[in-house]
C-alpha cells in the first residue's frame, strides 16, 4: 500500500491513477482503443460516395447489358438480300410479289435441317416482278436462299443445277433447253435458255423464252428466272439483273442474320432504376451507420458518467479512497506479531 498525500486516503496497490477528475473520466478512452481519427475532409467523403455509386450502377448497367436482352429471328430481313428494282424495260419498278418463305418447307433436306440447327442464318426469299406493257406479258423473279456455311451454299446451288440443267415440264408448259451462255461479272454463275411452248398456246398465250441465271454469293445461292413472249427484255435483261444482284449481295455487311435483339422495358426500368437506388443507398448509408455508431457510443458514455455521478452524491469520501474491509482484514493478520513460542 502507498499513501498518496495529496488527497489524504490510501491507495491500494494496482489503483494507481484513478484519483482524476470527472473530466478526465469523460474524456478516456477504453481500454485497448486506438489513436482517435478525426473526422474526413468533406472532398473526401463526397469523392468515397461518387465511387461507391458509381461502381454500383456500372454493375447494374454491365447486368442490364448481359441479361436484360431478347433474341429471336425476324424472316423479314431477307428482303435486304434483294434489289428494289429489276431496271428493265418493261418491268413495273415496283414487286408485285415479295415475301419470305418457310424454310421448313423446303424441298431440299439441307436447307430444312439448316433451319432447325440454325434459323438465324437460314431463309428463302421471294421477289416477282411483272410487264407494265399490255401487248407484252413478261415477268422476272429471284429466289434466295441463305445458308449458314458457304459449303452449305453450294449443297442448294447443285441442287438447283441439276433441276434446272435439261428440259423441263412446269404445270403442263413445256420447256425446252435451247443454249446456255455466261454471266460477266459473276464469277461461277451459269445461264440458260429456254423455248417455252404452253399447255394451250393462243393469241393471248403465245410461245417465248424463259432465261435462268444460277449462281452464288457468300453463303447466298440466288436463282433468277426472266420470261416474256417477245425478244425483250430476253437474255440482255437477265444478264443485268444477275450483275445487279450480285452486286448488291456484295455489299451485305459480312455476318447478315435474321436474329435481332430486343430489350424489355419493364426488367430494363427494373435493372436500372434497382441500380440506382442501391447506389444512392451505397453512398449514403456507410456513414449513417458510421454516424449512428457514434451517436451510440456518446449516450453510452453519458449513461456511465450519470452513473458514476449518481454514486457519489451524499458521501463525505468518493468509494474509491477507502480500502474493503476485507482487504484490511487480510493486512493486518500479515502484520500481527506471533508468540516467540509458536
Amino acid at each position: 500500500m502507498a499513501s498518496d498525500s495529496r488527497l489524504g486516503a490510501t491507495v491500494l496497490p494496482g489503483s494507481a491513477g484513478r484519483g482524476r477528475s470527472d473530466e478526465q473520466r469523460a474524456g478516456a478512452k477504453p481500454p485497448g482503443a486506438g489513436p482517435e481519427r478525426g473526422p474526413r475532409p468533406a472532398a473526401l467523403r463526397w469523392g468515397l460516395r461518387l465511387a461507391r455509386t458509381a461502381a454500383v450502377v456500372v454493375v447494374a448497367v454491365a447486368c442490364w447489358a448481359a441479361f436484360v436482352r431478347t433474341t429471336h429471328t425476324v424472316p423479314s430481313r431477307l428482303a435486304e438480300l434483294a434489289v428494289t428494282a429489276p431496271h428493265m424495260a418493261g418491268l413495273a419498278p415496283h414487286p408485285v410479289l415479295a415475301k419470305a418463305l418457310p424454310a421448313a418447307g423446303s424441298t431440299l433436306a439441307e436447307v430444312r435441317r439448316s433451319a432447325v440447327v440454325d434459323p438465324g442464318h437460314t431463309g428463302i426469299f421471294e421477289i416477282e416482278w411483272q410487264s407494265n406493257v399490255a401487248t407484252v406479258q413478261a415477268n422476272a423473279g429471284l429466289l434466295l436462299q441463305l445458308m449458314p456455311t458457304a459449303s452449305q451454299t453450294r449443297v442448294v446451288l447443285d441442287h438447283a443445277r441439276k433441276q434446272y440443267g435439261a428440259s423441263r415440264s412446269v404445270n403442263g408448259d413445256a420447256y425446252s433447253l435451247e443454249r446456255r451462255f455466261a454471266v460477266p461479272g459473276v464469277p461461277g454463275a451459269e445461264g440458260i435458255t429456254y423455248h417455252v411452248v404452253p399447255l394451250t398456246p393462243s393469241k393471248t398465250n403465245p410461245a417465248g423464252t424463259a432465261n435462268v441465271v444460277i449462281f452464288q454469293v457468300g453463303t447466298t445461292a440466288v436463282v433468277e428466272l426472266v420470261q416474256s413472249t417477245k425478244s425483250t427484255p430476253g437474255t440482255p435483261g437477265a444478264v443485268a439483273l444477275a450483275q445487279a444482284e450480285a452486286a448488291h449481295l456484295r455489299a451485305v455487311p459480312a455476318g447478315f442474320s435474321l436474329t435481332t435483339t430486343s430489350r424489355s422495358v419493364g426488367w430494363s426500368i427494373v435493372v436500372l432504376g434497382g441500380g440506382v437506388v442501391v447506389g444512392t443507398a451505397a453512398a449514403v448509408v456507410p456513414e449513417g451507420v458510421v454516424a449512428w455508431r457514434g451517436r451510440r457510443q456518446e449516450r453510452q458514455r453519458q449513461r456511465r458518467r450519470k452513473a458514476r455521478e449518481a454514486g457519489f452524491e451524499g458521501r463525505g469520501v468518493p468509494r474509491r479512497h477507502r480500502v474493503p474491509s476485507w482487504q484490511l482484514q487480510a493486512t493486518q493478520r500479515r502484520t500481527r506479531r506471533r508468540p516467540w513460542h509458536r
